[in-house]
């Protein structure tokens, strides 16, 4: 047989067998060959060829092969516009791993631009322009993406980010009520973190039960939070239950917890 079109010398089976094979290998972790295979694919020029620019795009993150993946997502958008959604990926690509925040920023809101519900966009815009020390930025964007899309289930997340902004502003009392949003989007009761930072905030507005209370939450949850035990140790020992307080110093210098000694050493000696 001779073929005149690539395309003709390939049947939609050899194209659903390259695809099968790529996906093997992407969960085997091997992203060259995954690429190897997309390859294929897109020689093959099929009507949805930027759908493999998106999957080789993917692969190529996973190897760290950055501008080419940003180089395959703009090639899925240049060829079908529908992919446009991609541009979230393009940012976070420059945003977490070029240290490009600003072009990152450009790109989130160009997706914004075409599709202004689209979740994550606001968020991960707003993390972006934190990276630029734009708090205020950053704070109106974890608003919107909260407004936007309020009950997804990684919004627990925004809450977070969006209160310990607020905390390294000096607003405790916003602080305090974003992170207790967070904890109730915690279904799974993981996020130590929550509590622990709550914790600190509520120690700034005088509230020393409420603050005990989440370190205690933050160490239930993780008992390995050795942060956790120092503050816990420190305000024991600093309300008359030196014993107690020395206990959990302890137990943060045991967890390689900066700072353990000194308090151990101001209180416990």
């Amino acid at each position: 047989m001779v073929c005149f079109q690539v395309l003709n010398c390939y049947s939609q089976e050899t194209i659903e067998d390259l695809e099968a094979n790529a996906g093997v290998k992407m969960l085997r972790q091997d992203y060259a060959g995954a690429i190897d295979e997309l390859n294929k694919i897109i020689e093959i020029n099929p009507v949805n060829v930027s759908f493999y620019y998106q999957l080789r795009g993917n692969a190529r993150v996973r190897i760290k092969d950055y501008e080419g993946a940003i180089a395959d997502y703009e090639k899925a958008i240049d060829l079908d516009a529908e992919f446009a959604r991609l541009y979230i990926k393009i940012g976070n690509v420059k945003a977490n791993n070029l240290e490009n925040p600003e072009g990152a920023i450009e790109d989130f809101t160009r997706v914004l631009t075409a599709y202004p519900d689209i979740p994550y966009a606001y968020y991960s815009r707003g993390k972006a322009k934190l990276k630029l020390n734009d708090e205020a930025g950053a704070m109106a964007d974890f608003a919107e993406e909260i407004e936007v899309n309020p009950h997804d289930p990684y919004i627990g997340a925004v809450w977070y980010d969006l209160g310990l902004t607020r905390a390294g502003i000096a607003d405790h009392a916003g602080a305090v009520a974003d992170l207790t949003q967070s904890i109730s989007f915690d279904f799974e009761n993981r996020n130590d973190s929550a509590y622990l930072h709550r914790g600190y905030s509520r120690i700034v507005l005088g509230d020393d039960d409420g603050a005990m209370e989440d370190f205690n939450s933050a160490i239930g949850i993780n008992p390995a939070n050795g942060e956790a035990y120092l503050i816990r140790g420190a305000m024991k020992a600093g309300l008359s239950n030196r014993e107690g307080g020395c206990i959990d110093l302890q137990k943060a210098l045991d967890l390689g917890t900066p700072r353990a000694g000194e308090f151990i050493n101001k209180y416990c000696k």
